[in-house]
């Protein structure tokens, strides 16, 4: 297994969902 990767992957998740909520919210203003 690859930690590394799973790492990157994992901090791009949460980077997207990051975004996500942040649009969520100015959809909701």
């Amino acid at each position: 297994e690859d930690i590394e990767a799973i790492r990157e992957y994992e901090e791009q998740l949460m980077t997207k969902q990051r975004e996500n909520t942040q649009i969520y919210h100015q959809l909701r203003m």
